[in-house]
């Protein structure tokens, strides 16, 4: 199994990203202004258990992710 990932609030982006793992800044830093924002939809499915006599239901659900490229 992969060891957890933090998680940061977006407001703390900044400064995660211009931090390196070993605790100290990271030079030159990264401007957020100057990476462009993109999207990418992905979808997450659930099948919900068939009655009696019926086959299962898939239902999937768009899920919207933000990056900077």
């Amino acid at each position: 199994m992969a060891p957890p990932i933090p998680t940061f609030h977006v407001s703390a982006l900044p400064s995660e990203i211009n931090t390196l793992p070993n605790g100290k800044a990271r030079k030159p830093p990264i401007d957020l202004e100057n990476c462009a924002l993109k999207e990418m939809v992905q979808y997450r499915c659930n099948v919900d258990k068939p009655k009696k006599g019926q086959q299962g239901v898939v239902i999937c659900e768009p899920v919207v992710r933000f990056y900077r490229q």
